[in-house]
């Protein structure tokens, strides 16, 4: 299987990929090497250098079709996120609108994103649950949750979406 696992030069980019490409998958990353380091990526995973929430670096996927997104790349800081909310939104909300319309486009039906338990915010006690009221105190925490949305809108064209809240 051909996968896209965006973020592979980071701790669980580059963990997920090796995972992949041990088990006999081919694998793409996109990674714009700000926190994550190159020679995390694994050998056989084929490195695009750029952020992925840039629409000309996408366009470098030359239509590939992937069976599945795994879209782990972003800013992952609420308290960073307060320093500059526009980059944060634009790698975490940015990135996966357009990796969903990239997944539209190519017909790869399976999307699988690193969102957070931020989205949750606080809550007494701290115990969540998926149905737990979603509360975000930063602005990192709204983009998780607005990309978490978009994907649920994707999901109504095929896609299969799945967040999971790190």
């Amino acid at each position: 299987m051909n996968y896209l696992v965006t973020g592979a030069a980071g701790f669980i980019g580059s963990a997920i990929a090796q995972y992949l490409i041990d088990n006999g998958n081919t694998c793409t990353t996109i990674d714009n090497l700000f926190t994550g380091k190159e020679q995390k990526i694994p050998n056989k995973c084929r490195f695009i250098k750029g952020d992925v929430s840039d629409p000309q670096i996408i366009k470098k996927l030359n239509d590939e079709k992937f069976d599945a997104i795994i879209h782990i790349a972003g800013q992952s800081s609420g308290e960073i996120s307060f320093d500059d909310p526009i980059y944060d939104l634009h790698t975490n909300t940015q990135s996966t609108l357009l990796l969903l319309k990239y997944a539209k486009q190519t017909g790869c039906n399976k999307f699988i994103y690193a969102s957070s338990m931020s989205t949750y915010g606080d809550h007494n006690p701290p115990k969540c649950s998926e149905s737990t009221d979603t509360i975000p105190k930063s602005f990192y925490a709204v983009g998780k949750l607005a990309s978490e949305n978009y994907m649920r809108i994707y999901s109504e064209t095929g896609i299969t979406c799945t967040a999971l809240r790190f």
